[in-house]
Order: C-alpha cells, then sequence, then structure tokens
C-alpha cells in the first residue's frame, strides 16, 4: 500500500510534499495516524538535511533524529480537542521510510506519525486543527474512519455545525492565506465503551457484597440452630 502511495504520488506531484491524517474512531480511544510523502526535489532538500554526517548515506540513526524532529515540529502546530478539552499530542516511534534507497538523492520517501488517544464514555465531540506546513505543500487529504461498532453522527468544517458532511476532506495545495480555517469537528459514539463497562461492574460491588454477609449470616443461624438442637437432644 505505501509503495503504491508512493509511485502515484511521483506521478501527481513530484515537486511537492502531500499530507494524509485519518482519525480513526474506536472503542475507548481515537487513533491519529499521520503521514507526509515528499515528493522527488523536494525529497533530495530533506534527505540532505537527514544526512547529519555529511557522509552521502543515510544511517538508522539519522533516520531516527529527522523523524523524532518533524514529530515534534507537527505537534507544535496541530490542535486536538476531546469533549472541549485540549488533548496533548504526542507522536511515538515516528517510521521513516526510506525503501531500499539510503543516499542523498531526488527519491520519494513517506513519514508515518501515529499517536493513540484515551476517549472513555460512549459519546465524544471531536476537533481537529492542522496548521503545520510542510516545504513545498501539496495536497492534504484528512479522512474519519469509524472502527467495529463505532458510529460518527456528525461532520462539518470548522467548530459550529450540525449534519453528517462527510467524512474526507481534500486541499489540493496551501492556504490561501492564515485566515482560511481548515479545522473539523465531528461526534461519535460507541455502543460499549470501556469506562461504562468499568462503571456497570463497581455497580455490582455492593450487591455482591451483600449477597456474601447475607450468606455468611445465614449459615451462622443454622449453625447456632443446629448446635441448640444438639444440646437439646443431648438432655434429653
Amino acid at each position: 500500500m505505501l509503495l503504491l502511495a508512493l509511485l502515484l504520488h511521483q506521478v501527481t506531484a513530484p515537486n511537492q510534499n502531500n499530507r494524509y491524517l485519518k482519525l480513526t474512531c474506536m472503542e475507548g480511544q481515537l487513533r491519529l495516524a499521520y503521514t507526509i510523502l515528499f515528493g522527488d526535489l523536494p525529497a533530495e532538500a530533506e534527505r540532505r538535511r537527514m544526512d547529519a554526517d555529511g557522509d552521502g548515506r543515510l544511517s538508522d540513526a539519522e533516520a531516527a533524529a529527522y523523524g523524532q524532529a518533524l514529530a515534534r515540529a507537527v505537534e507544535a502546530r496541530l490542535s486536538l480537542e476531546v469533549d472541549g478539552r485540549s488533548v496533548p499530542v504526542r507522536f511515538t516511534s515516528p517510521e521513516v521510510g526510506l525503501g531500499s534507497e539510503r543516499g542523498v538523492h531526488p527519491v520519494p520517501f513517506s513519514v508515518d506519525l501515529v499517536v493513540l488517544i484515551p476517549a472513555p464514555g460512549r459519546q465524544h465531540t471531536v476537533f481537529l486543527d492542522d496548521r503545520f506546513t510542510p516545504p513545498r505543500e501539496g495536497e492534504t487529504d484528512f479522512v474519519l474512519e469509524e472502527a467495529p461498532g463505532a458510529r460518527i453522527t456528525a461532520s462539518f468544517r470548522g467548530r459550529a455545525g450540525e449534519g453528517l458532511h462527510g467524512l474526507k476532506w481534500t486541499w489540493p495545495g496551501p492556504r490561501a492565506s492564515d485566515l482560511e480555517d481548515r479545522s473539523v469537528t465531528f461526534r461519535y459514539q460507541t455502543p460499549n465503551a470501556p469506562a461504562a463497562r468499568g462503571a456497570r461492574t463497581w455497580l455490582l460491588v455492593p450487591a455482591l457484597a451483600a449477597a456474601l454477609a447475607l450468606s455468611i449470616l445465614s449459615g451462622l443461624l443454622l449453625w447456632r440452630r443446629a448446635t441448640s438442637t444438639a444440646r437439646t437432644d443431648s438432655r434429653s
């Protein structure tokens, strides 16, 4: 799948860097996948920046350091809110997909960033605004995805709106100005969130304790009755 995306990227945008964001609604959490595909010509400049020691060969350590630096830059310009609360985004283990080409050449490559965001409960409202701008910014795709059991009930541009206005937005290039709003808000629900199951479990605790106490009390009464009967029989 990544190879196909890279090939398509070379054909459609050899001079640009495209972004692909996907937010997956899951039971108890959200998954944000953020991918940047660097086109042929800008890829050479990024590879040169990645080559910290200047030997013309990209090591795993250099790729990892580049991925971490890019992740921090994206995080600084990404705003995410869940149910009105700002949620800090911290990508873990960025993956720099150089493929077999480890030199400083005009060869496309990708960087994949992924983070899981806790979202306990059944219903949520999520707001996302991505203000990161890669060099030679090209196309941006933002996709909403429903995991099994999850259902998106509303989606719209900006902060205020109603209704379901699609699960995908595409922008062909950079913002016309800083005033252009590309933020997205959506609402979703899950039938059986982990927090709800946990709450039901805790509700059972008092009932179980009462049942245990009743069982112990019944046992004591039966024991006393049996002891009393035994004493009466021995006296007679």
